[in-house]
């Protein structure tokens, strides 16, 4: 399997066999576990178990409901609920001071819970995904849905932000995305992306955000993005897991270096701002994300 860049995507059975990564994966599943409250003995047991189930099951679709029924057995399913919440304030605090006032789209907006906690900031919030998640309609904001790889639903030039959070790395065709978000945003309009990111080395980091990222960081950047695939994949595929095929995150894994998003937003008509490395900061996705700030060019 290829991605939209016409990376390699291992299948998950492979990733846990390379060592390296397998030993990182470890170490950052304990982070994961230890933050839904369960640590020692147990945390390790359902490390071992979570680590064979994705070497011997023969498709995604198996690992993924054994492994999930191995957590809801443990109890831990439902404690991520208040955990997402814990989640959104994170990235809410990381993104508002870079928006203008105005109208603004959430693109991806998954539960929602983000795009509410900037209209409570007094942004005229509209929320937009490819799928409806059973909270978003309890905002009280507008929402769109609209499928993948089709035009958003919105005039030209429309709004004066965008935030994408985590978001391109799951679209089918990233590129057509971003062309998308251009479309919709006024000229001077302003962009907030977080994505999640490989081929990093730290250094931007704090010493306290670095050494909470040193199990990443210390793989080299083919093995990242391998641990990207496999997090990304139990995040949405395991944790937010769903027997439904139309309820299944899309998952492509389309991970690129933050230069490489950099050269795709100019590329696509925006001038970037800043890039802020935020490291492994989302305790429930160990992932090592970047904060892109973009504004749409003239």
């Amino acid at each position: 399997m290829q991605n939209h860049f016409r990376m390699e995507v291992p299948p998950l059975r492979r990733i846990v066999q390379e060592r390296d990564v397998r030993d990182a994966i470890q170490s950052m599943l304990k982070s994961v576990f230890s933050h839904l409250g369960v640590n020692g003995r147990k945390a390790n047991g359902l490390i071992r178990e979570c680590l064979r189930l994705a070497g011997e099951s023969k498709t995604e679709m198996e690992y993924e409901n054994r492994a999930h029924a191995l957590l809801e057995e443990a109890g831990l399913v439902a404690s991520i609920q208040e955990k997402l919440r814990e989640r959104s304030a994170l990235i809410h605090a990381q993104i508002r001071e870079h928006l203008s006032e105005g109208k603004t789209l959430d693109v991806g907006c998954g539960d929602g819970r983000v795009g509410a906690l900037l209209s409570r900031d007094g942004h005229d919030v509209h929320l937009a995904d490819v799928y409806a998640h059973p909270q978003v309609q309890t905002h009280g904001l507008p929402f769109s849905r609209f499928r993948q790889g089709e035009a958003l639903p919105f005039r030209d030039q429309e709004f004066d932000n965008a935030v994408v959070l985590t978001v391109f790395h799951h679209a089918e065709n990233p590129e057509h995305a971003l062309r998308e978000v251009h479309r919709v945003l006024r000229p001077g309009g302003r962009v907030a992306v977080i994505e999640s990111v490989y081929g990093v080395e730290g250094d931007e980091l704090t010493r306290d955000q670095r050494k909470a990222a040193r199990a990443f960081v210390d793989l080299l950047p083919k093995q990242q993005r391998w641990a990207n695939v496999f997090f990304d994949h139990f995040y949405n595929r395991v944790l937010h897991y769903s027997a439904s095929p139309n309820g299944k995150v899309n998952v492509p894994f389309n991970f690129n270096t933050p230069a490489e998003w950099n050269r795709l937003f100019k590329a696509h008509g925006f001038d970037v701002e800043k890039t802020i490395h935020l490291g492994v900061d989302q305790p429930t996705v160990p992932e090592y994300h970047t904060l892109h700030v973009l504004q749409r060019r003239e």
